[in-house]
């Protein structure tokens, strides 16, 4: 079962954790998903799984390189994620050092014609040296800081689980580095119906927001909203773009003031 615009997305995600690799997503035939899984065995010591789904039609141009340079430069990291779709890249991780999260972002510096790839990468204790405003490529940094668990609350309650607050702070991490790229709405879906229902999504993006915000971003870039019961997924994370001003309407505007 594909969710709509799955296969046009041809969205493929890659994890590090614990030295073990899993490919999970789309792939256009099973002799790619066998090299892209042979590739990631060899750099994780053939600790890899694989979770494949064929798309129809052939990958885009470009594709199967950047999902590799994604690959090589996951098994450099002590653990991460890379999301790759029909257009764009983005890696996130902890680099063993310094030296080795400049050498991964410098593998992301170079993209084939058609991507546009970044690496947010950094040692334990450093801070991510990047400052990023394409919206698409940041909403799915975050998604990969994220991680693969859903983000869970205590059942009924807007109260965060201990595990979700951290894979929260890490994505507000991420976000610091994309704020040029626009403001945060956290749209989380509705358990029922009605009112009430409405009223605990709504404060459970509040929840989710100050998760974030704990990372060192402003509050005011976060916006709660509640998404209907029949939301396709139950927490979803898009950038908005920082409305500015016209200046010359404004000046317009005093004039006539």
């Amino acid at each position: 079962t594909r969710l709509p615009g799955e296969a046009e997305s041809f969205a493929l995600r890659l994890d590090l954790t614990g030295g073990r690799m899993r490919l999970s997503g789309l792939v256009p035939d099973a002799e790619t998903g066998e090299r892209l899984a042979g590739l990631a065995g060899d750099v994780s010591s053939g600790r890899v799984d694989t979770d494949f789904r064929l798309a129809p039609g052939a990958a885009p141009a470009g594709w199967e390189v950047m999902v590799t340079e994604t690959i090589r430069a996951l098994g450099e990291l002590d653990a991460g994620a890379g999301l790759v779709t029909r257009d764009r890249a983005a890696l996130t991780g902890l680099a063993p050092s310094s030296a080795a999260a400049r050498d991964v972002r410098r593998m992301f510096e170079t993209a084939p014609d058609g991507f546009a790839a970044a690496a947010l990468v950094r040692a334990d204790g450093e801070s991510y040296e990047a400052s990023l405003s394409d919206p698409r490529l940041c909403e799915l940094l975050i998604k990969g800081a994220l991680g693969r668990r859903p983000i869970a609350f205590a059942p009924g309650r807007s109260i965060l689980t201990g595990e979700s607050r951290a894979a929260l702070r890490r994505a507000g991490e991420v976000y610091a580095a994309c704020v040029e790229a626009g403001d945060l709405i956290i749209a989380v879906r509705a358990d029922e119906p009605g009112d009430e229902g409405a009223s605990l999504a709504l404060m459970r993006g509040e929840a989710a927001a100050g998760a974030m915000a704990e990372a060192g971003v402003e509050r005011a870039r976060f916006l709660a909203q509640a998404a209907p019961l029949g939301a396709p997924e139950a927490i979803q994370f898009t950038l908005t773009p920082v409305s500015v001003p016209d200046l010359a309407t404004t000046d317009t505007e005093e004039e006539q003031g």
